[in-house]
This record gives C-alpha cells, structure tokens and sequence, in this order.
C-alpha cells in the first residue's frame, strides 16, 4: 500500500467500513478518493497528476471510451491495474470495485 498516508488510510477505512454494499454513492466516495487525482473530479482524465502520465487516464465522461469496455472489464483493470495505474485489488473488495463501476457509468451524460 505505497503511497498511503495515515490520513487516507484512515479515509479509505471510514468509506469502506460504512458501506458495505455495491452501490453508485460508495463508488463515487472511492472514486473521490483514490481515483480523481488522475482521472479528474468529473471523470474527464484531466485530474492534477493526469499531465504526467503517459498514457493519459481514461475519460470516463466519454461515451466511445467508456462504452468500449464491458463493466467487467474496467473492474478487472481497478483490480489489476495497468501500465501508469496501480492495482487495487489488494485493498478493495470486488463488491467495492463494482460500486466504482456503478458510480463510473453515472458520469456519462
């Protein structure tokens, strides 16, 4: 868990320990959390580490991206990572990445 602070790991506790069920409203807390500093606030790809990364974070607010990959997918990539993006897996459940899925499919307009 490199990179953790006390702070986020205390955050990261309270999110996961308050809910426990898949749904958009744990999805978006967990979002805030571990994964707007790349992909954004809104989901665009243009959060404040995203400029140093090559390749860019995935735009989830763009329909032809997202609608490219099935909601199985993106969770094996949370959970897994790839390239320039860390993998979760070892500090979220599959009921929690879910709820990422869920809150991710909210951002398309």
């Amino acid at each position: 868990m490199r990179g953790l602070t006390l702070c986020s790991l205390v955050a990261l506790a309270a999110v996961l320990g308050a809910r426990r069920e898949q749904t958009p409203a744990t999805g978006r807390d967990l979002y805030r959390l571990r994964c707007a500093a790349c992909h954004g606030a809104d989901g665009r790809g243009d959060g404040p580490v995203a400029a140093s990364l090559s390749p860019r974070p995935t735009n989830f607010v763009d329909s032809t991206q997202r609608s490219a990959r099935t909601d199985s997918a993106v969770a094996e990539v949370i959970m897994r990572g790839r390239r320039t993006m860390p993998a979760f897996g070892g500090m979220l459940t599959r009921v929690h990445v879910d709820s990422v899925v869920a809150y991710l499919r909210t951002l398309q307009p």
